[in-house]
C-alpha cells in the first residue's frame, strides 16, 4: 500500500522552475484504507518529495503541524495499542525521534498547534461521550491546565485552529453541515476564551484562514478566491480569483502563509477528484499546481524550514 501512495504523491505537475529556499511543505496524506496515513515534506516546487513519518501496521500519522523540521512538532497518531484503536496526541522531534504523549484526558484529540511561544498547545476535542461535539481546547504546558475555550450543545463542530504569530490569539472555524455540505464560520478569539470576534460568515464561503508572519494580515480562502484580509482596516483585497481555480474546491483548513511571503493551499479537482498542493504569491503572482494525489486525501499543510 505504501508503495501506491509513494507512487501516487509522485504525480509531478510538471511545473518548474521556482527559487529554491531552505522552506518545505509539511503535508499528511490520509490514505483509502486502514493505518495507511503517512507524513511528507516536499520542496516548494514540487520537488524532493521526502517521508517523515511512514504508515506501518497498526500505526498511522494523521496530522502534523510546526514551524521547522529541526524542532519540536504536534503530530495526531492513529494507533492500536492494549486498550485498543484509538488517536493520540504527541510532540514529536525530528532529530532524535523523541516522542512525548500529551495528555488530553478523557477528550478526543484532532488537529493541534502549538504556540508560538512555545507555552501551550490548541487542538480541536470531543468528549467520548459526544464525539461529534468538538470545540477548541487549550493545554498549557508549564502549568498543566487544560479546558475547553469555546462551548455550546449544537452539532456545529469547532475546528482547525492557528495561532496568531504573537500567541495573543486564536482562529478557527465553526462548522456545521447544511444538505450535506459543510459551511463555516471564521471566529477569532484569546486563548483565555474570551472577546470572541466573528470575522467571515458562513455567506462568505470561508475554507481556511492563515495569519501572516508579522500577524497584521490573514489569508482567507472563499467563494470569491484566494483573499488577503488586513485585520487593522478589516478590508478584503482578492489576490487570486477563484476563476483562475476552475473546477476546483478549496478544502477546509488547509492553506498556510511562508515567512518569504508565499501561500500553499490544497484544492479538489473536480474533474478527476484528485487533490492538489498549489503554491501563489501573497499579490497573486505565479499560481500553480506543484503536485497532485493520485491517491488518498490531505490532513494538514504547513511550511517548514529545514
Amino acid at each position: 500500500m505504501l508503495a501506491i501512495l509513494v507512487a501516487a504523491l509522485l504525480v509531478n505537475s510538471g511545473l518548474v522552475g521556482s527559487r529554491r529556499t531552505d522552506e518545505r511543505l509539511l503535508f499528511s496524506v490520509l490514505g483509502r484504507s486502514p493505518f495507511s496515513d503517512s507524513i511528507f515534506t516536499i520542496g516548494t516546487d514540487g520537488s524532493d518529495l521526502r517521508p517523515l513519518l511512514t504508515a506501518e501496521p497498526g500505526k498511522s500519522y494523521l496530522y502534523a503541524s510546526g514551524t521547522t523540521l529541526s524542532g519540536r512538532m504536534t503530530v495526531v497518531v492513529h494507533e492500536a495499542t492494549g486498550r485498543g484503536i484509538a488517536d493520540h496526541l504527541y510532540l514529536f522531534y525530528p532529530k532524535n525521534k523523541k516522542w512525548e504523549l500529551v495528555d488530553t484526558g478523557d477528550e478526543l484529540p484532532g488537529r493541534g498547534v502549538e504556540s508560538p511561544d512555545g507555552t501551550q498547545i490548541v487542538f480541536g476535542a470531543a468528549p467520548k461521550s459526544a464525539p461529534w461535539r468538538y470545540r477548541i481546547y487549550l493545554k498549557n504546558f508549564t502549568t498543566g491546565a487544560a479546558k475547553y475555550i469555546t462551548s455550546g450543545e449544537d452539532r456545529s463542530q469547532h475546528g482547525f485552529p492557528i495561532w496568531s504569530p504573537d500567541s495573543k490569539e486564536i482562529s478557527f472555524l465553526q462548522v456545521r453541515y447544511q444538505a450535506g455540505t459543510a459551511v463555516a464560520t471564521l471566529i477569532r478569539i484569546r486563548p483565555d476564551g474570551t472577546s470572541p470576534k466573528v470575522t467571515l460568515t458562513e455567506s462568505d464561503g470561508v475554507r481556511a484562514v492563515a495569519y501572516s508572519p508579522d500577524g497584521k494580515r490573514m489569508c482567507v480562502l472563499t467563494n470569491r478566491g484566494v483573499e488577503i484580509l488586513n485585520l487593522e482596516s478589516m478590508t478584503r483585497e482578492v489576490a487570486l480569483p477563484s476563476a483562475k481555480l476552475p473546477n476546483r474546491q478549496f478544502q477546509l483548513g488547509l492553506v498556510t502563509w511562508s515567512n518569504s511571503n508565499s501561500l500553499a493551499f490544497v484544492v479538489q479537482n473536480g474533474t478527476n477528484k484528485q487533490w492538489e498542493l498549489w503554491t501563489v504569491g501573497i499579490d497573486g503572482s505565479n499560481p500553480r499546481c506543484v503536485y497532485t494525489l493520485g491517491e488518498g486525501v490531505v490532513g494538514g499543510i504547513f511550511f517548514v524550514r529545514e
